[in-house]
């Protein structure tokens, strides 16, 4: 297996890293059946993808074994974040699903004990025809058997149908909400298209919260389900 350097830029100071504790030890407690969690957004720079990294330290600062699963396959910052580690692109997900790489290609253990991450892969416009393959499926049974938790990364689902079916397949979603850009009919349009692909919204993520000193911080509140939050927040 392929090695990868991530912990260096996990960096947050210890307000950020309480509230990281916080929402791991509520999304625990309150979903203790979950094998996969997918984090979502209904834009871009909403936070989610902070949110996985940093999901994934926490399984792995708790003893347990985590699989990060980048799946997007259009614009991922994960990759743009950690690939330039390699000489070569690395393979991913989208050349898992095209049956050009094996697992063991795209899988890569990271320097987080116990923390596997799998890229995107090569940049796709066809997420909902792979997303929709049975390999896809497998693939997301398989890590759940192997993993303690399987931590999917979602396209934003406001700008593609890609992260609504990728998100179908995991056993729930985190909806990670930026509170400075996120505008209540966005929210409502993203939380309609959870609901029509019969995706599981196992809470939400309030993020960029300013405090009264000025500054920000990323994790305003966690709800068990996602239900009222769009008639609390309009911006």
């Amino acid at each position: 297996m392929k090695n990868v350097v991530l912990d260096k830029w996990l960096k947050i100071n210890s307000t950020m890293n309480e509230e990281m504790k916080a929402l791991y030890s509520n999304l625990c407690f309150t979903n203790p059946e979950c094998k996969s969690i997918g984090l979502i957004s209904s834009g871009e720079n909403e936070g989610k993808t902070f949110l996985a990294l940093e999901l994934m330290k926490q399984f792995s600062n708790d003893d347990k074994t985590v699989c990060l699963l980048d799946c997007d396959l259009r614009k991922s910052k994960i990759h743009r974040r950690y690939t330039t580690q390699f000489d070569e692109r690395p393979q991913g997900v989208s050349e898992y699903l095209q049956g050009a790489a094996s697992l063991d290609d795209i899988l890569y253990k990271t320097d987080l004990k116990g923390a596997d991450i799998i890229f995107a892969g090569k940049t796709t416009r066809n997420g909902v025809n792979l997303f929709n393959k049975k390999n896809f499926t497998d693939l997301m049974t398989y890590l759940k058997s192997k993993y303690d938790m399987v931590i999917v990364d979602l396209p934003p689902i406001n700008l593609v149908i890609d992260g609504a079916i990728a998100a179908s397949k995991t056993d729930g979603v985190l909806f990670v909400i930026n509170s400075a850009v996120t505008n209540q009919r966005n929210a409502v349009l993203a939380k309609k298209q959870l609901e029509r692909c019969k995706v599981k919204i196992l809470g939400a993520v309030l993020n960029f919260v300013k405090k009264s000193g000025g500054s920000y911080y990323y994790h305003g509140y966690y709800s068990s389900y996602y239900q009222s939050t769009t008639k609390k927040h309009k911006h």
